[in-house]
């Protein structure tokens, strides 16, 4: 009897504590063990082996689930059944584990409380693998006043419902929301020192940012991550994870070292296939890539995961469409819009009608292709507005508490100058008063010691203040480099503003090219047109782009203008003194408006063929521009007063001028745009001249700027 009551009064704290035991402890006392205590024992290892080795906790589930419903413990099979629905959860089998963990939802309800909030938590995750929420939302919320009473097991709980809501809140787009729960969670976990709880909060937090193109910060996360997870196993979701991270931002090496080592570790994790086939899409290797991602499909349907489905089925898409197999494109896509649609995940429907459009677009289905590229956009602009909203929050947030922080310590500074003014005055006044009675014997004594009193507080007095300066400061430059940070965030602001005008201008042009020339003539300017929209998308992600690319824009841009006045004019591009275009970064679409200027104001109303001739310079880290048509003027354009092209430079010529500004920290115009009339010898108007300076960046620039936003 005395040997049984230590034996549990030694697996009560493991019981407690277990997700900060290494298990080793558990599979030692095992043997020692019999009757109820084993069964709890062995659903101990089972919930504890979940996250990190799930051959392990199925092992230990089905040996607790047999032994129970020998001895009929009904809290034993309770226990083991919602274990066995959690590794199905795990194991990718979410119509048999949301069965399993309702069933056993309503019996926890009333009776354990603990495992009732657990299983609230693994039945959202379930739902969320459905794309069900809403529903994975409520239950997750109400985890948590539970958990908080109940977790015993270091708070783990209440740091991972948080994760999952972060999560949840993510996939339908709400970024805000998901990044504040997500830091909330890390932070639940960071109080107790849960190493394994922590790390999975950092993966989702760099999932989170990775959505959000904060690419720095999620790298950043990522790693953080990978430091803790190494201090108790290597974490094969992790790193498949990170593959995919590293693919999408073309650093292929990098995404083929983790892929193989997620593979390596665990052939049942799917992240790393799918790595694998993201990879040879990158590399062209099209039937390889749809042959690997259809094997993923497959595996994700049978299991239910609709949210990882989703994701697939784009990629899927994305190899037809790149394999010219619009068809099969086509199919995915459609599937995939109606699904993330009804689901309420904004993100995936906002990349599907994108894909939607390009593919609708190189088929010549104009209508369709506007249709959602008109979707795409509205869901693009809702989606970054609430990341800018996030951010800027953020910012804001950061700056006040660093400024109450610094009123607080400077009011605490103050308050113990005056007390010690005040300790100082009391010294005297004692000194004062015992000088009366012993006067004579200690005049010297006295005036020494007020002396050296004077000097020691107006010492510490002066060290203070010093303090204080130092601190001011300190906040000073921390608010100049939050203010840099928004400034970085308005010229984004400014640039998703130009990407919808840019485009509807474009389509515009095509309107009326295909209302007056010929199939031939239309196709050919389709097909440069998709390659223009192609290039501007890829490039509206991107705060700063090369000149190199931007001139390629440009000279397409020309091109389908040439094509639509039917050759009515030429143009050049040339470099005056020696510039490497490909290391000079300014934001994307910054010429463009400036040459679109010159053709509909000038050269469209001018008889003959007409001239437009670019012209740029490099002056120390100012590049300079000089657009020149020999249009029929300022003067004669504004007298014909073409309505169109008059609304379109209002937008355009507007908001880049802004982006001009914002990119040389001025609102001194002349300082950075001039327009100059051409005039002849005769004293005759032959031209316009747009005289620009842009301040572009290096490499080591444009990659800060990359950061900060």
């Amino acid at each position: 009897m005395i040997r049984k009551l230590l034996i549990l009064i030694f697996l009560l704290p493991l019981s407690l504590f277990a997700q900060h035991d290494n298990g080793d402890s558990l599979i030692k006392l095992l043997p020692k063990l019999s009757g109820k205590t084993r069964i709890d024992c062995l659903n101990e290892l089972g919930e504890y082996y979940l996250w990190a080795k799930i051959d392990s906790a199925d092992f230990y589930t089905q040996k607790a689930l047999i032994e129970s419903s020998a001895l009929n413990y009904q809290k034993g099979i309770d226990v083991a059944t919602f274990n066995s629905g959690s590794v199905k959860m795990n194991s990718n089998q979410n119509v048999d584990a949301e069965q399993i963990l309702r069933q056993t939802l309503l019996k926890f309800n009333s009776t354990d409380e603990y495992h009732a909030g657990w299983n609230m938590i693994y039945l959202a995750i379930v739902l969320m693998n459905e794309c069900k929420y809403d529903e994975a939302i409520n239950l997750l919320e109400s985890s948590i006043p539970i958990m908080k009473r109940v977790d015993y097991a270091g708070g783990d709980a209440v740091g991972k419902a948080l994760t999952f809501l972060g999560l949840a809140y993510g996939a339908k787009g709400d970024y805000e929301k998901g990044l504040d729960k997500a830091v909330q969670s890390f932070q639940e976990r960071q109080k107790t020192g849960n190493i394994i709880g922590m790390a999975f909060s950092l993966t989702n937090l760099a999932n989170l940012y990775n959505q959000v193109g904060d690419y720095t910060t999620a790298l950043s996360h990522y790693q953080k991550a990978l430091q803790l997870f190494r201090t108790s196993f290597e974490p094969a979701a992790l790193y498949g994870d990170m593959a995919q991270f590293f693919i999408i931002n073309n650093q292929i090496d990098s995404g083929r070292l983790y892929t193989e080592k997620s593979v390596k570790l665990s052939s049942t994790v799917l992240s790393g296939k799918i790595a694998m086939a993201e990879i040879a899409l990158k590399e062209q290797r099209y039937d390889t890539a749809i042959a690997t991602f259809k094997a993923a499909f497959t595996s994700l349907k049978i299991g239910n995961n609709v949210q990882r489905m989703m994701k697939v089925m784009l990629s899927l898409s994305n190899a037809y469409t790149e394999k010219k197999d619009f068809k099969n494109a086509l199919l995915y896509l459609t599937q995939v819009y109606d699904i993330s649609k009804n689901a309420g995940a904004m993100p995936v429907t906002r990349d599907a009608s994108n894909a939607l459009s390009t593919v609708f677009h190189q088929i010549g289905k104009t209508d369709s292709a506007y249709k959602y590229l008109s979707t795409y956009t509205q869901l693009k602009n809702s989606i970054f507005n609430d990341q800018f909203i996030g951010q800027l929050f953020a910012f804001k947030n950061k700056l006040e508490n660093e400024q109450k922080q610094a009123k607080i310590e400077l009011l605490s500074k103050e308050a113990i100058i005056s007390e010690q003014e005040v300790k100082k005055q009391s010294l005297i006044k004692k000194i004062l008063l015992g000088g009366i009675a012993i006067m004579s014997l200690l005049v010297m004594v006295v005036f020494r010691n007020i002396i050296l009193s004077k000097k020691n507080e107006n010492l510490k007095t002066t060290q203070l203040k010093n303090n204080l300066q130092a601190q001011q400061m300190e906040a000073e430059s921390k608010q100049l480099l939050l203010l840099q940070k928004t400034e970085q965030l308005e010229m984004k602001a400014l640039r998703v503003q130009m990407n919808p005008h840019f485009i509807f201008n474009c389509l515009s042009s095509i309107n009326r090219f295909i209302l007056i020339n010929n199939r031939e003539e239309a196709s050919d300017y389709l097909t440069k047109f998709s390659r223009l929209i192609r290039m501007s998308l890829q490039n509206s992600e991107k705060p700063l782009i090369t000149l190199e690319t931007e001139l390629d824009m440009l000279k397409l841009y020309l091109e389908l203008e040439r094509l639509r006045f039917k050759n009515a004019f030429n143009y050049s591009i040339t470099f005056i003194n020696t510039i490497e275009s490909a290391t000079i970064f300014i934001p994307p679409l910054l010429l463009q408006p400036f040459a679109e200027n010159a053709i509909w104001h000038g050269l469209m109303h001018k008889e003959g063929v007409g001239n437009l001739d670019i012209a740029l310079s490099l002056d120390g880290n100012i590049l300079h521009c000089e657009i020149t048509d020999n249009g029929v003027g300022r003067q004669q354009a504004l007298l014909l007063k073409s309505k169109s092209a008059e609304k379109n430079k209002s937008m355009g010529m507007q908001i880049t001028v802004e982006r001009l500004a914002l990119l040389n920290s001025t609102t001194n115009e002349d300082s950075f745009f001039a327009i100059e009339d051409v005039i002849n010898e005769d004293g005759v108007n032959t031209g316009t001249k747009v005289l620009l300076k842009i301040k572009y960046k290096g490499l080591i620039e444009a990659a800060h700027s990359s950061s900060l936003n």
